[in-house]
C-alpha cells in the first residue's frame, strides 16, 4: 500500500482529507502530512495500512460498493466469512428450527406458530425470513425474529 493508493481511495470515496483522517483515527494535519509525504512521516507505516484497510471495509459496507474495500481487506473479509459460514448452522435449516419452537410461550413461539400457519412463509435463510417479515403487517414479528436469530446463530 502506498500513499498514492491511499489518496486514490479517498478520492474514489469522495471524502475530504478531514473525513478520511477521522475514519483512520488520525488528525487532519497528520493525515495531510502523510498524504503529502511530509519528511516527519518518512514512510507509510504498518499502522497506517491497517487503519486504511479498516476504513476501506467500513466504506464498502456503508456504500454497498465492494470496490472501496482494499484487496487485502477483501481477502481477509472473505476468509472470515468462510469461517463464520463453516461454523454456523445451515441457514436453510432456520425455518425448520423456528417451526420446532411452536410450543414455546414467548414471542419466538408466537412467531413460530404464525410462520407455520402462513403458507407463504419462506423456507430458507434467516435473511429470507427477515425480508418476508419486513412487511408492515409483521411489525411484532421482526423483533421476535431477532430474538430467534440470537438463539439460532452461534
Amino acid at each position: 500500500m502506498s500513499v498514492q493508493e491511499m489518496k486514490d481511495l479517498r478520492e474514489r470515496a469522495r471524502l475530504t482529507q478531514a473525513q478520511m483522517a477521522e475514519r483512520m483515527g488520525l488528525g487532519k494535519t497528520a493525515y495531510v502530512d502523510l498524504e503529502l509525504g511530509d519528511d516527519d512521516w518518512k514512510k507509510f507505516k504498518h499502522r497506517h495500512q491497517l487503519a486504511l484497510e479498516r476504513a476501506s471495509l467500513s466504506l464498502a459496507v456503508e456504500r454497498g460498493d465492494i470496490s472501496l474495500a482494499l484487496p487485502s481487506a477483501r481477502r481477509d473479509a472473505l476468509a472470515l466469512a468462510r469461517l463464520i459460514t463453516d461454523a454456523a448452522p445451515s441457514p436453510a435449516g432456520f425455518t425448520r428450527w423456528l417451526f420446532d419452537q411452536a410450543d414455546r410461550d414467548d414471542p419466538v413461539g408466537d412467531l413460530a406458530r404464525d410462520a407455520k400457519a402462513d403458507p407463504d412463509f419462506p423456507d430458507g435463510t434467516p435473511g429470507d425470513c427477515l425480508d418476508y417479515l419486513s412487511q408492515p403487517r409483521f411489525s411484532a414479528g421482526r423483533k421476535a425474529l431477532m430474538e430467534a436469530l440470537d438463539e439460532y446463530l452461534p
